[in-house]
């Protein structure tokens, strides 16, 4: 389950959740927009009956913060310091950025995150137990994996897992062992296909995340990108739970080259 939020600025500080205590100075009532965000699905009418599915998007996620504030008179805590912190924290979180980062604690789970921005920071500031409401609007809808999952690798084949529950691209990187003019990688099946002058000793650096999509070659140290090497339109995501990556030339039995590492963040809809 949720244990904590951090709130990751240059002036950090984290909300319990699991072990919330009346005493807290700011007390966490209610967090949304934590679960799977809304999906815009596209239908398109028939003459008659029914309809055929057009596709979906997922817009950027909505998290709303409700919060009370509660100082700790002894500590000499105030409403207004507090406020003074949540200002700070989420309107103001760096001198170059206006981006926070939520990183979400969990004991069952790796620690996930949200980056986003602040739409909204309303504060009863009269009332007797004075709250606030924190909307922040998040680029990426889905819950990013804080650490990178890294597969080292020596050869041809790679197996690897993924523990996401939404689809996400794959920094992929190979050296070649021989020259070839063709360079397939299968990814359970579906192939991404080069035509490129790839030489032994080259090293390939293929990323398919959307937003950093990338193909280059790197060769004597110099980094040439060659996107226009690309046979097609498809990008390589990965999905499914248990994954293998192969990398071959013109045909699956011509090997040409080794995969060296394969790095994915994990996605998820949801907590």
């Amino acid at each position: 389950m949720l244990t904590r939020v951090d709130v990751v600025s240059e002036n950090p500080f984290f909300l319990n959740i699991r072990d919330a205590r009346p005493t807290d100075s700011i007390i966490v009532d209610k967090i949304e927009g934590l679960d799977p965000p809304d999906i815009d699905t596209f239908m398109g009418d028939y003459a008659r009956d029914g309809g055929s599915y057009g596709g979906r998007r997922v817009p950027p996620r909505n998290v709303v913060f409700y919060l009370t504030l509660n100082p700790n008179f002894k500590l000499d805590e105030t409403h207004a310091g507090l406020r003074t912190l949540l200002y700070k924290a989420f309107l103001d979180p760096y001198s170059d950025s206006d981006g926070v980062k939520i990183l979400l604690k969990d004991d069952m789970l790796p620690d996930r995150y949200v980056f986003g921005y602040v739409e909204k920071f309303e504060c009863d500031i009269f009332a007797e137990e004075p709250t606030a409401m924190i909307s922040m609007l998040c680029p990426d809808p889905y819950l990013l994996d804080d650490a990178l999952a890294v597969t080292n690798a020596s050869g041809p084949t790679v197996p690897f897992n993924y523990a996401g529950t939404a689809e996400t691209g794959i920094l992929v990187e190979a050296t070649f062992t021989t020259a070839t003019s063709v360079f397939k990688l299968d990814l359970n099946g579906k192939v991404m296909t080069m035509n490129y002058g790839f030489q032994s000793g080259d090293k390939v650096v293929l990323d398919t995340n959307r937003g950093s999509r990338k193909l280059q070659v790197i060769r004597s140290g110099v980094t040439t990108d060659i996107l226009y090497a690309l046979a097609s339109t498809y990008w390589h995501e990965v999905h499914a739970p248990n994954n293998t990556m192969k990398a071959y030339g013109a045909n699956s039995s011509s090997v040409v080259a080794n995969l060296t590492k394969l790095t994915t963040r994990g996605r998820h809809w949801g907590i």
